[in-house]
């Protein structure tokens, strides 16, 4: 890409009628209208064919005048004999270098050099255009990711499964899987399905994941069993169970408490616990259709101080 850059500025010069400190030909005075026609060299720049190099007028007059007088240069887009561009020079105002061809040169020169005008404009468009592509193509500067966040409202760099509690996630042997983190009140983050986790320094380890034996009995509400009771969802004063919170990790996704009874006496009643047709079938993903967010971490605030009845 800077190649084509540079080929394009290239160009721009090559074209350019000011190259090399020349200005555009304008005739010094107005021809004569009688009596002998004034003759006189132009001032553009041309091309020599064989080197390529840009000259003017008076490189003709350096040495070898006559043998150079013969070329034939590039100008204006096209290959046209030296000595109508320099007929002063090259002698042969009273052969083809008439007043009124002169007059005719000049202007055809002025409306090259307005369409060279042109041409320089479009290439300097073309040049930016390109400038920019290359910016767009090499993109803003990339920024180092986080090592790990407090909240796991958006996932770090590395992340996993994690227990979060009052803005930030922690791992011991109470809350190392769903079923001790619920149990305690808290929020089991499982980034499995989702694009959420808890990062390096508060994650839970896979020595932790593989060796936990949290039970999952709750520490608060409630606190008082019912005659009957089992598995269920607890959520604004009472159990529930359906499709999305017949487990612990879709409880805790919807943001509500996961009952065990299994290791303790309490649990959710006969009409509002989960049947074991549930418990078996049940395919919740823990996906959280309500996420934590840094400004507002999970609460215990709405858990139950008495067990809800058969």
């Amino acid at each position: 890409m800077m190649n084509l850059k540079i080929s394009l500025l290239s160009l721009l010069l090559l074209l350019s009628p000011s190259f090399g400190g020349a200005t555009s030909p304008t005739p010094s005075s107005a021809p004569s209208t009688s009596g002998t026609a004034e003759c006189k060299d132009g001032t553009d720049l041309f091309q020599r064919k064989e080197t390529g190099n840009m000259k003017d007028c008076s490189w003709l007059i350096k040495r070898n005048t006559n043998g150079r007088c013969k070329l034939d240069v590039f100008h204006d887009g096209e290959y046209k004999p030296i000595r109508g561009l320099c007929p002063k020079t090259c002698g042969v105002c009273g052969d083809g270098g008439s007043n009124e061809n002169i007059q005719e040169e000049l202007v055809e020169l002025q409306e090259s050099n307005r369409k060279q005008d042109e041409k320089i404009k479009q290439l300097e468009e073309l040049v930016t255009y390109h400038e920019e592509a290359i910016k767009k193509l090499q993109g803003p500067p990339t920024m180092a990711p986080a090592e790990h966040t407090s909240s796991p409202s958006s996932a770090p760099t590395t992340f996993g499964y994690g227990c979060y509690s009052t803005g930030s996630c922690t791992c011991d042997d109470k809350t190392c899987n769903a079923e001790g983190c619920a149990g305690e009140g808290y929020y089991w983050i499982s980034p499995q399905t989702s694009a959420r986790g808890c990062g390096l320094e508060t994650r839970c380890t896979d020595e932790q994941l593989a060796n936990c034996k949290a039970t999952g009995a709750p520490t608060v509400s409630p606190t008082m069993a019912p005659t009957t009771f089992g598995y269920g969802c607890y959520s604004t004063g009472s159990c529930t169970c359906d499709d999305k919170t017949c487990n612990a990790e879709g409880c805790t996704g919807e943001g509500f408490l996961w009952i065990s009874p299994q290791t303790s006496s309490r649990g959710c009643g006969l009409d509002t616990r989960c049947t074991e047709e549930q418990l078996a079938n049940c395919k919740a993903t823990g996906a959280p259709t309500v996420p934590p967010t840094n400004s507002a971490a999970p609460t215990i605030s709405n858990h139950p101080t008495q067990a809800p009845t058969p």
